[in-house]
């Protein structure tokens, strides 16, 4: 990032490492990093509400999250 003054992100030093040509696949792991962060997210909310209310099936909670 020193030598480049218009590198921001994570993304952008992998391309200025990889190549023009290794963009899609950097966004698509990006995506697919984020989409796998989402669903560890959802899994700690309803797994902390259901121990916090018992009565209440974690699946309800994860349908609540997915719609949050």
């Amino acid at each position: 990032m020193r030598l480049d003054p218009t590198q921001h992100t994570y993304a952008d030093v992998l391309i200025s490492a990889f190549g023009p040509r290794s963009r899609r696949w950097i966004y698509a792991l990006f995506v697919v990093e984020l989409g796998t962060f989402s669903v560890a997210a959802i899994e700690l909310f309803a797994d902390s509400l259901s121990s916090l209310f018992p009565r209440i099936s974690s699946n309800i909670f994860k349908v609540f999250s997915y719609f949050m």
